[in-house]
């Protein structure tokens, strides 16, 4: 192997080759602290899979940022060090921050945030770690003797690091906290350093970090409880879905998923006056399923109808365990979709009461594709569907008619009949036959046997009069919407306008005219690339220029397949360290292999954009087969940048490290802002995956041009 000497190295460092253990630290500190940072995080958004864009976005961005500060710095042992240990101290304070940030920017626990003081609080939580990993970077490849290219071999060690670090993440997630993790990566961290430097200070050192482990569930359950000011927390507890946290406050319990109030015990209001509505919709129910809303007291609404079985369906346990066991209820913690694709039983009612759709993950439950598969799951012509939703009652705002509108179209597509009540929430009506009904009279005579003291003749007539029922259905009905589906998520649009409307008018991106917010973020692509040209020490621009957009289209690839996981599946909450692991599996991959295979870029674009274009008319896969193009995809962006980064150390040698790193990083971290947090919100899946392919003709176009 040609040996490439380097002065500075050969002056701070004995055994360049024990670099690669630091390589590999650096991905493994990368991959663990981006994915706890990110869950947590998303508690302030109620599981909003935006979180995933901005994150990863701007955890490149300041990445990139560090890297061109690294090119700046000598590559001393001394300032290797520093750097490495101020991480120890870092990670963990910047952990134990998130909840006072989360709280300074939402006072009020479960309201959502505005997408500029989300960018802001993300932004302020991932700094100080993001940007000295992307500092040690170009250090490290400096310091580096014993490779021809010191920057590829440094980032495929730092890419098996991230292997690494998505593999021992997803073991430890099993039986420790985010905090225990981070502590745990604190003292492996050490660990490595005595392996690298030899000297006993580091194996000292380790021992006050195992006294805070002893003490971690405390400190951080201290922490995290003053989010619920004025309650106590009772539990908290995380699944593969996302995190179910539990309050007291007086007699009552609160519960929180992701973030977001679900339900409340004694809770006799909302009970009586849903329930009642939903249970006489059907003459005489005897199997139900319940999807959500096991908490809120229906349960014991339900059970005054008399029901040979209630089928309680939850994402998770945790939720389950809440209820009291009784021999007419079955506990299920399973995916909804999942469950009703396997289940050969049928119901007489399907009861659907969830949060408002404010995600990807719970937009799956109002979708035409969802509602098709709870009517072939109907026991006979009589069965019914019940879905809730937000609603004004007396007053409504477009943004709520809009979302209302959205899923009385989509339920029109599947069901004959399709009714509204509007009671605490509006309660949408669907069945095949015709007994459902919102006339004052019909209600008051089918519900005599079940008055109570919030369910009665005079709330029937309040809820149900004429001009009210008159009102909803004009406004929804007259709405141009199309139905909400699992490629196109409306609903999930509609429910992020009326989010960003109300919290921060000025900064409403999802009312902007599809074209306007198209050619603005070209214009800003275009000029950020240009200050790049000029920051950057370059004599190859089109090739620069297919590293800035070989990793803008791909990582944004990867938000798509993630977030289209999300839609089939609903546990990206927990797979995406192994997208993220995966994906580094198919860098390293591509890396290695582009010096077995010597195919040109053309042809390395042209089969990248024959997968775009497989994904755009096969959006529906099996689980595997997304983590394969996940893989795949990955593997292309390897080999290309691979050819590219060739060419560029050529000509830059070491300063190469600094500006391919901060390309790399720059385009992927731009994909992910316009492709993640604007245009598949706005425009949707398949809408999105056409101007990727878009971008990557071009580069075929550039590179036919240029060779």
């Amino acid at each position: 192997m040609k040996v490439v000497v380097n002065s500075a190295g050969k002056r701070s460092m004995g055994n360049s080759r024990k670099n690669s253990l630091l390589f590999l630290l650096l991905g493994i500190i990368s991959l663990s602290a981006q994915t706890i940072f990110l869950r947590e995080l998303m508690m302030a958004v109620n599981g909003n899979e935006i979180i995933f864009a901005i994150t990863l976005s701007l955890w490149l961005f300041l990445i990139a940022i560090g890297s061109l500060i690294g090119n700046k710095i000598p590559a001393k042992n001394s300032i290797i060090t520093l750097l490495m240990m101020s991480l120890n101290f870092l990670i963990l304070l910047q952990f134990l921050l998130i909840p006072y940030l989360i709280n300074l920017i939402n006072p009020l626990n479960g309201e959502m945030v505005s997408i500029p003081i989300l960018f802001f609080t993300t932004f302020a939580t991932l700094t100080p770690v993001a940007l000295l990993l992307g500092i040690l970077f170009p250090l490290l490849c400096k310091t580096t003797i014993i490779s021809a290219n010191p920057i590829q071999y440094g980032y495929i060690w730092e890419s098996i690091g991230i292997i690494l670090g998505g593999i021992i993440l997803a073991l430890l997630l099993n039986f420790f906290s985010h905090f225990q993790i981070l502590i745990l990566l604190t003292i492996f961290n050490l660990i490595v350093f005595y392996l690298w430097k030899r000297r006993l200070f580091y194996l000292i050192l380790i021992l006050p970090f195992f006294v805070v482990l002893f003490f971690s569930n405390k400190i951080f359950w201290e922490i995290y409880a003053e989010k619920y000011e004025g309650q106590k927390l009772l539990s908290s507890q995380n699944s593969v879905y996302g995190r179910l946290d539990i309050t007291s406050c007086h007699d009552q319990k609160n519960y929180f998923w992701n973030g977001e109030l679900t339900a409340n015990s004694e809770n006799e209001f909302y009970a009586q006056q849903m329930t009642n509505f939903m249970m006489l919709q059907h003459p005489a129910p005897k199997k139900i399923l319940m999807i959500g809303g096991v908490l809120n007291g229906s349960l014991r609404e339900i059970q005054k109808y008399d029901p040979e079985e209630v089928i309680c369906l939850e994402l998770a346990d945790q939720i389950l365990d809440q209820l009291p066991n009784s021999p007419q209820v079955k506990k299920v913690a399973e995916d909804p979709l999942r469950y009703l694709r396997s289940t050969k039983e049928k119901f007489d009612m399907v009861i659907c009461d969830l949060p408002d759709p404010s995600s990807l993950q719970l937009n799956r439950f109002y979708t035409k594709e969802f509602f098709a598969l709870i009517k072939q799951k109907f026991n006979n012509e009589q069965s019914v569907f019940v879905s809730t939703l937000s609603s004004g009652t007396n007053f409504m705002t477009k943004e709520i008619i809009n979302l209302n509108a959205s899923i009385f179209k989509t339920l029109k597509k599947v069901f004959s009949n399709v009714q509204l009540i509007p009671s605490q929430k509006n309660i949408f009506l669907a069945s095949k036959g015709n007994y459902l009904s919102n006339d004052p009279e019909v209600l008051i005579q089918r519900g005599k046997a079940f008055f109570d003291i919030w369910f009665n003749p005079v709330v029937i007539n309040e809820k149900c009069n004429e001009l009210r029922l008159e009102n909803i259905r004009s406004k929804i009905e007259e709405e141009n919407i199309v139905a909400n589906s699992f490629a196109l998520p409306v609903v999930y649009l509609n429910t992020l306008q009326l989010w960003s409307s109300k919290l921060d008018p000025k900064f409403d991106i999802f009312r902007v005219s599809h074209w306007k917010l198209i050619a603005t973020t070209f214009i800003l692509s275009g000029l950020l690339i240009f200050f790049l040209q000029m920051l950057l020490p370059t004599n190859n621009i089109p090739g620069d220029l297919g590293i800035f957009s070989i990793s803008l289209i791909n990582f944004s690839l990867q938000l798509i397949l993630v977030n289209y996981f999300q839609i089939y599946f609903g546990y990206a909450y927990f797979m995406i360290i192994f997208f993220t692991s995966g994906f580094m599996t198919g860098l390293v991959l591509g890396f290695y292999l582009s010096k077995k295979m010597k195919l040109s870029l053309k042809l390395l674009f042209l089969i990248n954009l024959i997968l775009i274009l497989f994904l755009f008319f096969v959006p529906k896969l099996p689980a595997f087969f997304y983590f394969l193009l996940n893989i795949l995809f990955a593997v292309l962006e390897g080999m290309i940048l691979a050819r590219l980064l060739a060419e560029k150390f050529r000509s830059e040698k070491l300063a190469a490290a600094g500006s391919f790193y901060c390309l790399d990083s720059f385009g992927a971290a731009l994909g992910g802002i316009i492709f993640g947090v604007i245009l598949l919100p706005v425009l949707g899946f398949q809408f999105s995956l056409l101007i990727l392919s878009m971008i990557l003709l071009i580069n075929i176009i550039i590179v036919m041009n240029s060779s």
